[in-house]
């Protein structure tokens, strides 16, 4: 054994060490979107090489990193950009080899051992491929796509999200309603997605070390549920189990994506997908004749140099314009049951019901017409446009100090119509994140970066409605003064959803400001790494659980007759904004204790704490006693008892 070689610190030690540099240097990343590379610098006998220089290139943009070897022969690079590079690597006695090919990923440490040959200074070794080595160095589970595998895959509808599912221990979530359901709308737009049995609300995303979960804390996602931007990703990696302590606010999986930057080269693309239903076999339950598609996605991306090796910019556009033929089946009330004639009973209809049924509800068009209900189909259609666009750049001021900023901005309304195509309704997403990272290499083992963020979802469905019959907008069909009609729950028919009171706006205008800064550093066998994090968020919802009021049945001849169940509304004056806010704090500190050139040990803290939201006019509340509410049974049932005695009209 190397009697030079460093002992490993106490775990004591460690946790002092963090402390006071925590304490007199600046504060650290908790989640990362750089990369870590290390390795071994040996003669072919396996002796360790002391003071050997290596000196990292990223091939693409010129930029480059130079570190010497410790005692042990032992060099680390912390915080790299993620990217392809060129290890040159040269000592005293031993020929220069020059390693080629070495891709540093996403969130992932990346371990390169290198042998040098005895020989003269001026001789080179090229290596021109690097082939893929088993991960000894973190003891996370994670896969990475790259961006050139995710530009060449048929991922249709083109969200990078969705590719997560192929990796292990990935589910995606198949049962979620419709996007303009209100349920839909207060669990998030974006694709759901499980990692390791975790909920989709527990993992974290993170786009260039910003976190974009949406309103809900779930997946991001546009109205469409995907995230466009295939072709402005390098690439982003998957952890499905044990993340490091660096990445904080998830207790399940870290989906972490990195977008392109511009290079020497100047690059760029063009391109149009499109799919219509000539090209779908028909689902079940479409009519004979399949419903009309169409989806065009178009866009294009450019990258290139504004000064060779010193400033970049990329930029990348995405559209889509879809038209999406929905197969709208109702069930609805034949002219017989209109007129009191039921199958269990005739009952004398009410007249302000059955003014009511002829205004709102359809007759059945569809099958046989001669029992209580039928069945009504319309061509209906979900029309929405897209656009997508980011743009980023880089500026590298000198060897040891660079900046780079993103930008991105998606916008997607969509409109269909209700149920029975009284009402149009408007859903949509516009979402927008900004990144700013700035690099200081102190020296060859101390790195400091600090970045801070802002994402910004806005969303909405129904966003807006506008009446396609006037009588969806008519006061007089309102259950209270000043709305148009509310929503009938009926049990056998389909739900009628309202007129454009009961499509009232159910908004979240979701802010959050981040700021991060981390700090990496290597002595003797350690890689440490320490960090903190604070967000402020600014959650502004707009909802109601019963606009415009509605009334329930418990069968259909009462329905008929006039006599509902019960009744539920929101008072008008009560539909006022809700104003939350909340911080969230964390704070981290790692120590990879690199014990043998093939053997790591990662040792990590991690300490995180979110304050109670707080409403800004304080609207809201909390229950702190169970006996401050035992008595709501009783005034529950009194309220459904009062109920009884109202009529629809």
């Amino acid at each position: 054994m190397n009697a030079n070689r460093p002992k490993p610190l106490s775990a004591s030690l460690i946790l002092i060490l963090v402390l006071c540099i925590s304490w007199i240097g600046k504060p650290v990343l908790a989640q990362t979107n750089r990369s870590n590379l290390s390795g071994t610098v040996a003669d072919q006998s396996g002796a360790q090489i002391p003071n050997a220089k290596v000196v990292i290139t990223n091939t693409e943009t010129g930029a480059n990193r130079s570190v010497v070897t410790n005692a042990n022969g032992v060099y680390s690079a912390a915080s790299m950009v993620p990217g392809r590079y060129r290890i040159q690597v040269s000592a005293k006695g031993f020929s220069t080899e020059e390693l080629q090919n070495v891709v540093l990923i996403v969130g992932q440490p990346t371990v390169a051992n290198i042998a040098l040959k005895i020989g003269n200074v001026e001789q080179k070794v090229v290596v021109q491929d690097n082939p893929a080595t088993v991960d000894t160095s973190s003891s996370d589970l994670s896969a990475s796509v790259q961006g050139q595998t995710m530009r060449s895959l048929p991922l249709n509808g083109r969200s990078w999200t969705d590719l997560a599912e192929l990796s292990p221990g990935v589910t995606a979530i198949k049962t979620q309603p419709p996007i303009s359901a209100p349920d839909r709308m207060k669990r998030g737009l974006g694709g759901e997605l499980s990692i390791s049995g975790g909920r989709p609300q527990q993992n974290s995303y993170l786009l260039d070390g910003i976190n974009i979960n949406d309103y809900s804390n779930a997946g991001p996602g546009s109205v469409l549920g995907g995230n466009l931007g295939v072709d402005a990703l390098q690439e982003f990696n998957v952890i499905t189990t044990n993340p490091p302590a660096q990445y904080g606010r998830t207790a399940s999986g870290v989906i972490t994506a990195v977008t392109r930057s511009g290079t020497n080269q100047m690059h760029g693309s063009l391109y149009e997908f499109a799919r219509n239903a000539a090209l779908d076999a028909r689902n079940y339950f479409d009519p004979q004749q399949i419903p009309d598609f169409s989806r065009n996605q178009f866009g294009g991306s450019f990258g290139g140099p504004i000064r060779k090796d010193r400033s970049f910019i990329f930029g990348d556009y995405e559209g889509v314009r879809q038209n999406l033929g929905l197969s709208v089946l109702d069930t609805v009330p034949t002219a017989n049951a209109r007129a009191g004639i039921l199958s269990t009973g005739n009952v004398t209809p009410d007249p302000s019901i059955v003014t009511f049924l002829n205004t709102f509800y359809p007759l059945p068009n569809v099958g046989p017409t001669d029992g209580d209900t039928g069945s009504y189909t319309f061509p209906a259609f979900q029309v929405t446009s897209e656009n997508y666009f980011t743009v980023r750049f880089d500026q590298n001021f000198s060897s040891s100090n660079s900046l780079g900023g993103v930008y991105l901005y998606d916008n997607a309304p969509s409109q269909q119509p209700d149920e029975f195509n009284n009402v149009s309704i408007l859903s949509k997403t516009v979402r927008q994140t900004i990144s700013i990272l700035q690099t200081h290499i102190v020296s060859p083992s101390i790195v400091n970066t600090f970045h801070i963020g802002y994402n910004r979802d806005n969303a909405g469905s129904p966003f807006a409605a506008n009446a396609i019959k006037p009588a969806a907008k008519d006061t007089a069909f309102g259950f209270q003064p000043t709305d148009a009609a509310g929503q009938v729950m009926v049990p056998g028919l389909t739900n009628f959803s309202g007129g454009t009171t009961s499509a009232s706006p159910l908004l979240f205008h979701w802010n959050s400001i981040q700021g991060y800064d981390d700090i990496s550093m290597t002595h003797g066998v350690h890689t440490l790494a320490m960090g903190a994090s604070f967000e402020r968020i600014y959650d502004n919802q707009k909802s109601s659980d019963a606009p415009g009021g509605i009334f329930s049945f418990s069968s259909l001849s009462q329905f008929i007759s006039n006599q509902p169940f019960s009744f539920i509304t929101t008072l008008p004056s009560t539909l006022t904004p809700r104003n939350l806010r909340q911080n969230l704090f964390g704070a981290y500190a790692t120590d990879d204790v690199r014990i043998r050139p093939y053997f790591t040990l990662n040792l990590g803290v991690r300490y995180e704490i979110s304050s109670v939201p707080a409403e800004v006019h304080g609207k809201l509340s909390n229950l702190r006693v169970w006996q401050e509410i035992r008595h709501s049974p009783a005034i529950l049932t009194s309220r459904i008892r009062r109920s009884r005695t109202s009529n629809l009209v």
